[in-house]
């Protein structure tokens, strides 16, 4: 079944031996991607280019063409590095993956031809992920803006017909730019790279290349033969035991081709109202955390900080579902493009159509208005939550309303260490060193001043050297310090933000207004535009601080994985994770200020721990996890957040009122000496 659609639809066969017969390479890159692109959206054509329409990073009310470098099959640095003995097994998986599924298309393939057709097109991919950056050098999001006529990017680039490309790919929607046509192109040396690649290797290969990376997104969820590749595939790379069930794959494949209708049934059946009402009184609890955590803060300048406060305020919660959910004629309209579906019809078919409706839904916004506050970054049955920094807003959907992260009814320290911590992680994200780039609108504009970009540096570098020199002792790996930065400032940030709600809520300390943040999430405004609003001294500052969390966490060796952590690729999520703490732990003791108790309510059986233990075990809560030492490995090199213990021990660690709770002593490996600190 999938062999006959997959050959219908592209009009050749998979794979080709030779170029007698093959098509041209203008038609692999007009008529084929196009054919593709219809049929599944950048689900299928994540190969070569790709393609999609975005808000300008620094005009974000404004959607424009966007071209990129792309994800591979396996990560960036397996590829480059495929003959290093730590990546080599993956890579040998990986060309199985590959030899295996071209058997399944053509079993009489003789196994020489086999080899090097398998050959042909790792090396291919290989060579485009050496074209490609890494995600720590693509976290300055300036180095991706480059506006630019279509016009102009065929003078860079001749090796490709861009127009006829792009117009190919907006044909669905009767769409036609022009040559002056003004598009982003985040990656130019990627794309003359990879458009001189095409050029240079033989269109039987490339074809062949495109077809699989088509295949490898698609056919694993609607056909049997390709789930077990896939999951022989992932036993090598993940360490699985057992392949997922059909259903959750049915499920997965419907939250990325359906999710705003999987939303709706999600919120019709699992979800209460009281829920969003209380959420919206826990998100404005955690930003008034940030608001005082601000107003306390030393290391910003007065002009850098009062536009962190304008961006602050201007961050938008969109919490549960949109109110555009539950109106049937919005999602009627929504889903026009799926057409005539029954339950008689295939589910490549079924999936196909969705995956349509997805791509023309997404290519009809060019040149029409962003909407920041109507526009939802995910759908609603989903168990994440997020910071989308060209809209500065905060997303909490449905999915992740319920436990361990949050309960209606609970006793404040329970959710507030929960949900709380992560409300805060995500408001830690608009200015972690990310977020920072963009402004109060969203827009990508340069708001910090040099000092206190210095310090943030400073302090971020912290981070980075923190989880880089922690060692994973099952991965027997370093974390990433470097691309972990963000996420660990939003983690230790979180963590303050919600202790500090949760103490206003113990005991009433004095209510500090003030004008109530940067990494990459202060890189945008309160609107979401890419733009600088830090002066240069609070950038600095800003720096001195970050650059505690990139060491901070790239000095820690996990032992199962044997590697260190990445704490510059985590940098934004160790920062989001320890800020993001703070903040749940000063709203938490705001709740119960104003309830005037001393202490909450205690649930059955924890009667012997304080409020403040609850709140801590609570944040831990949420991020226990256990992987497999293969899995490990993959996360640790290329997830921008740290291991979940990692997620826990640090922030907690760097966090002075976890030790005074816990009465951890000096010694204690929960209590770090160098405890690093950005909000």
């Amino acid at each position: 079944m999938l062999k006959t659609q997959v050959m219908s639809m592209l009009d050749y066969k998979w794979p080709l031996l030779d170029e007698k017969g093959s098509p041209s390479s203008t038609d692999i890159l007009s008529k084929i991607y196009a054919k593709i692109y219809a049929k599944t959206g950048n689900l299928g054509t994540n190969s070569l280019f790709s393609m999609s329409v975005e808000p300008d990073s620094k005009n974000v009310t404004n959607y424009i063409f966007v071209i990129d470098q792309v994800y591979f099959g396996i990560g960036r640095n397996q590829l480059v590095n495929a003959t290093s003995p730590q990546n080599k097994p993956i890579v040998e998986a990986y060309k199985t993956y590959i030899k295996q599924s071209m058997m399944a298309f053509d079993s009489e393939l003789e196994d020489d031809e086999l080899k090097r057709i398998v050959d042909d097109v790792f090396n291919l991919e290989a060579e485009l992920a050496k074209s490609s950056r890494s995600q720590e050098e693509r976290r300055d999001s300036n180095s991706m803006y480059h506006m630019k006529s279509i016009e102009e990017l065929q003078q860079e680039t001749p090796a490709v017909n861009w127009l006829n490309l792009i117009n190919s790919i907006l044909d669905i929607v009767n769409i036609t730019l022009k040559a002056d046509e003004r598009i982003l192109v985040k990656e130019p040396k990627y794309c003359n790279s990879a458009a001189k690649l095409l050029r240079s290797t033989n269109r039987t290969t490339v074809y062949n290349y495109v077809v699989w990376c088509m295949l490898r997104a698609l056919a694993p969820k609607v056909d049997p033969t390709f789930r077990e590749l896939e999951f022989a595939f992932q036993r090598v790379t993940k360490g699985l035991k057992k392949s997922e069930p059909v259903w959750q794959k049915c499920i997965r494949a419907l939250q990325n081709a359906a999710a705003d209708a999987l939303g709706r049934l999600y919120v019709d059946h699992k979800f209460s109202a009281e829920a969003k009402d209380d959420m919206n009184q826990l998100v404005a609890e955690l930003r008034d955390s940030f608001s005082i955590l601000l107003h306390e803060n030393q290391w910003m300048d007065k002009e850098t900080k009062k536009e962190a406060y304008k961006k602050l305020q201007s961050m938008i919660p969109k919490i549960a579902y949109a109110d555009w959910l539950t109106n049937n004629t919005y999602l009627n309209n929504r889903y026009k493009a799926v057409g005539e579906i029954s339950v008689e019809d295939s589910l490549i078919n079924i999936l196909s159509n969705f995956t349509h409706n997805e791509a023309v839904h997404d290519l009809k916004k060019i040149h029409t208005f962003h909407n920041r506050t109507e526009e939802w970054i995910s759908g609603s049955a989903v168990v994440n939550a997020f910071y989308d920094p060209e809209a500065n807003s905060i997303t909490f959907p449905a999915g992740i309303l319920q436990s361990p992260f949050y309960e209606y009814g609970l006793p404040s320290p329970t959710n507030m260490g929960a949900i709380g911590m992560v409300i805060g992680h995500e408001i830690t994200h608009g200015f972690d060193d990310s977020g920072a780039q963009f402004d109060d609108e969203g827009n990508l504009r340069d708001w910090w001043s040099n000092d206190t970009r210095e310090e943030f540096n400073k302090k971020a570098k912290c981070f980075v050297e923190e989880y880089g020199n922690i060692k994973d002792e099952q991965a027997a790996m370093n974390l990433n310090g470097e691309n972990t930065q963000g996420e660990n400032i939003a983690d230790n940030g979180g963590l303050r933000e919600a202790f500090r709600a949760h103490r206003v809520a113990i005991a009433k300390t004095g209510a500090i207004s003030s004008p109530a943040l940067p990494g990459s999430g202060a890189q945008f405004d309160d609107e979401g535009n890419l733009r600088d609003w830090w002066s240069n001294d609070t950038r600095d500052e800003f720096n001195k601080k970050a650059k505690c969390f990139v060491e901070e966490y790239g000095n820690i060796k996990d032992e199962q994985a044997a590697m260190n952590l990445n704490g510059e690729n985590t940098q934004g999520e160790n920062i989001a994770d320890n800020g993001g703490l703070r903040e749940a732990f000063r709203a938490h003791r705001v709740a119960i200020a104003k309830t005037g108790a001393i202490s909450s309510p205690v649930l059955p059986g924890l009667e012997k721990y304080s409020s403040d233990q609850l709140f801590f075990m609570s944040a831990a809560l949420v991020w226990c996890s256990s992987s497999r030492t293969e899995e490990l490995k993959q996360l640790i090199q290329y997830d921008p957040h740290s291991p979940g213990k990692y997620r826990v021990n640090i922030p907690m660690g760097n966090f002075d009122e976890f030790t005074k709770a816990f009465n951890c002593p000096s010694t204690s490996r929960m209590n770090l000496r160098d405890k690093c600190v950005l909000w």
